[in-house]
């Protein structure tokens, strides 16, 4: 089945996401978000894990940059 290259750059965001989350919690439902004009193409907001965590979003979001790769589909992560 062929994806559209924007369906196939979400699935592989998501699947990336997945695999980094899981190092810190476990039946967390991803949801990317499209951020406004100047800030990427998706967002993944980090409010949601920060009870869980119990760490702020930033820092969430500060552990998960380093730990995602960069991709065919991905140049720039921040």
């Amino acid at each position: 089945m062929m994806m559209y290259p924007l369906e196939e750059c979400k699935k592989e965001i998501l699947t990336e996401l997945h695999t980094t989350i899981a190092h810190y919690t476990s039946a967390y439902e991803i949801q990317l978000e499209i951020p406004p004009e100047h800030m990427g193409d998706f967002a993944f907001p980090c409010f949601q894990l920060a009870p869980i965590l119990k760490k702020s979003p930033n820092d969430i979001a500060k552990q998960i940059e380093k730990k995602l790769k960069k991709t065919k589909w991905v140049s720039k992560i921040e």
